[in-house]
């Protein structure tokens, strides 16, 4: 299975490539938590490729 978390504009590009299960993470004041949270669901399901834009994992670190 692969894995989109991206802004909208990335989520709709994988959406229309067929891409199923894709994220969209509310922006965070707290640095990303959002977006580390579904990293660490992700990493637990049976998913082989997460996409993360660039943006996304810039807030991250």
């Amino acid at each position: 299975m692969i894995a989109v978390i991206g802004d909208p504009d990335t989520a709709t590009g994988f959406r229309l490539a067929g891409v199923s299960d894709v994220y969209e993470p509310e922006s965070s004041t707290e640095g990303g938590g959002n977006t580390v949270q579904l990293l660490d669901k992700l990493s637990r399901d049976e998913v082989a490729l997460i996409i993360l834009s660039e943006r996304l994992a810039s807030e991250t670190k």
